[in-house]
């Protein structure tokens, strides 16, 4: 849901020079594993298309790119959107605004990611759903990697998401199922920032680091308050996070590197997934990252910025918004908070439920 452009080795080589103490850093879903770009400085000017920077010896040079991607991705900053690209003329990637929606089948090709499918959450989601008497509301359901799963052993589910593609695909895979499971799962595209479903719900859970894409305060003060307002008395609210791994994160160089090897889809089409980190805000604790989809030869770029968190901060904003942590997990088979844990996946609910009390 997030955004960036291209960047050439000499733009790398600009932000090397630039920050040489703050290496770039960025995380990102392959393998779990926490990445790091350089971050420099460069500054554009949308309106006539000119940026200004350092070369690699520090000295000052400027140029012109595409005045249309910087206004683009400039307005997309603004608006809290995504940005994906794919390659054009002259080397230079094409900007869209929607990091899932502007990569044709980019349903398919989520769902075609080995590293996905096996993740270990689905059948955590879908316990504490059995364990739920009631509907189940998914914020960020995507293609219905969590959501069928569920719809399938019987529960009742509403999936929200922002991406028609995600939405689309997810639509497809439900109309396969058998009519009970169709009649157990309602889909509806909305911000979960903004949503108003007219209902409450005793379980919402938010899957696969939804809430890392709520970069600002503001932006997860809103999710927070648009979760109270459809969750049920006594209800919980159960999300994931990537525990920051800052040794990684420092340490990592800004390439490229692969993370899908080359496999064949369904169709016969070739794939091929790579990722990086373009850049580290150390201050905004955002990483932006980059997955590199390469199919039969093009090249895709879904360019995004996540948010990432600790234990204790998450405390104190679920406290701020009028919610306390029942439990808070180290991993999806429900390990202690420890030092190089892989997750954090906070148990929540209303400060003011009866239902349960606060973990430590």
């Amino acid at each position: 849901m997030r955004p960036r452009s291209p960047e050439s080795l000499a733009s790398r080589t600009r932000r090397r020079a630039a920050h040489q103490v703050a290496p770039g850093v960025r995380r990102r879903f392959s393998g779990d594993v926490q990445h790091a770009g350089l971050a420099g400085w460069q500054h554009a000017d949308a309106a006539r298309g000119h940026w200004s920077g350092l070369d690699g010896r520090g000295h000052s040079r400027s140029g012109r790119r595409d005045t249309g991607g910087v206004a683009a991705r400039l307005a997309a900053r603004r608006e809290g959107r995504g940005l994906s690209r794919w390659a054009g003329v002259d080397d230079q990637d094409r900007l869209v605004t929607s990091a899932y929606d502007a990569i044709p089948d980019f349903g398919v090709l989520y769902d075609s990611v080995p590293l996905y499918a096996a993740r270990q959450d689905v059948d955590f989601y879908l316990a504490e759903a059995k364990r739920t008497r009631g509907a189940v509301l998914e914020v960020g359901c995507g293609t219905g990697r969590i959501l069928l799963p569920i719809a399938r052993a019987g529960g009742a589910i509403t999936g929200l998401d922002g991406s028609p593609a995600m939405l689309d695909r997810c639509r497809t895979k439900l109309a396969a199922e058998s009519a009970a499971v169709q009649g157990r799962v309602r889909l509806t595209q909305a911000d979960m920032r903004e949503f108003n479903l007219g209902a409450v719900f005793p379980l919402i859970i938010a899957p696969f680091r939804v809430v890392q894409h709520l970069l600002t305060v503001d932006d997860q003060l809103k999710f927070l308050t648009r979760v109270a307002n459809h969750l049920a008395p006594g209800g919980r609210l159960i999300f994931d996070v990537f525990n920051p791994r800052f040794d990684m994160l420092v340490g990592h160089d800004g390439v490229e590197r692969e993370d899908t090897p080359e496999q064949r889809l369904a169709d016969g089409r070739a794939l091929r997934r790579t990722y990086r980190i373009a850049r580290v805000r150390w201050v905004d604790q955002v990483s932006e990252a980059e997955l590199i989809y390469y199919l039969d030869g093009e090249r895709y770029v879904q360019a995004f910025e996540m948010r990432w968190y600790l234990a204790t901060e998450l405390r104190h904003l679920l406290a701020r918004a009028g919610f306390r942590v029942r439990e808070m997990y180290g991993d999806f088979a429900r390990g202690a908070v420890v030092d190089g844990c892989p997750e954090l996946v906070v148990v929540a609910e209303n400060a003011g439920s009866t239902a349960g009390s606060p973990s430590a």
